[in-house]
């Protein structure tokens, strides 16, 4: 985890080493772990389970394809702004073995110089300094929060309401499109012969929101009107203008 995002799931026999092992690893970040003992047999499905509902920054394997291009492609960004510093230049390296001599009465005499970096003689050696855990907590919070607003949400409210909405919607449509208005009676009649007071409806998330925002035809909700009328006046009647 990192900041208390999950950016990485992973399982092990000996989850110990493994951390080690990722400690070491430049590539992935974390400033805490979580440990879920489970049956030897049940390891690859919990790890199965927590990457496709975390949908870990770190993890190649397990993720939605979308998300993980998406991850591919923010690291690599991230990669790309990592420093590039100068360390020495080819005289540096090869005067780092530096000649010792001893006259006999302890002292020590040093041979051969250091160039500085800046050397205009020949090609310098660069050192990447890697990005700090910042850009890498920033990534994992957009992305935590992005999840989330996608998500989709459930609500709960009562039955007799669920219903006068979809009277009102068959209403609505007004005669047309006989095979939905069907279905929403079939809806209603299951609705009140089921006993419940409450029941859970999904409230679209906000690409399909957004998705349904975007179709340029609409008409007392039904969709996919035919859009060969072009008068202003018949368009302002149908809101499309």
């Amino acid at each position: 985890m990192l900041d208390g995002i999950v950016v990485y799931v992973g399982e092990s026999q000996s989850v110990y080493s493994r951390i080690g092992a990722h400690v070491k690893d430049s590539k992935k970040r974390f400033d805490s772990v979580r440990i879920l003992p489970c049956q030897e047999h049940r390891r690859k499905y919990w790890e199965a389970v927590l990457i496709d509902r975390y949908q870990p920054l770190f993890n190649k394997t397990g993720k939605d394809k979308e998300t993980n291009r998406r991850h591919i492609f923010e690291l690599g960004q991230i990669t790309k702004r990592q420093l590039q510093t100068a360390s020495e230049c080819a005289n540096c390296r090869r005067d780092r073995n530096i000649a010792i001599c001893g006259n006999g009465r302890g002292d020590m005499t040093f041979y051969g110089g250091i160039t500085s970096a800046s050397s205009t003689v020949g090609s310098l050696f660069v050192e990447t300094v890697p990005a700090s855990d910042r850009e890498y907590s920033k990534l994992a919070k957009q992305e935590a929060s992005y999840r989330e607003e996608i998500r989709p949400k459930t609500i709960s409210i009562k039955v007799e309401h669920e219903m006068k909405a979809l009277e009102s919607l068959i209403e609505g449509l007004r005669g047309h499109d006989p095979s939905r208005i069907a279905r929403l009676r079939m809806r209603i009649l299951q609705l009140n012969n089921s006993g419940k007071k409450y029941i859970k409806l999904k409230l679209p998330s906000k690409d399909e929101r957004d998705f349904k925002q975007r179709l340029a035809v609409r008409r007392n909700g039904i969709y996919n009107v035919s859009t060969s009328v072009t008068d202003p006046q018949s368009l302002k009647k149908l809101k499309i203008i």
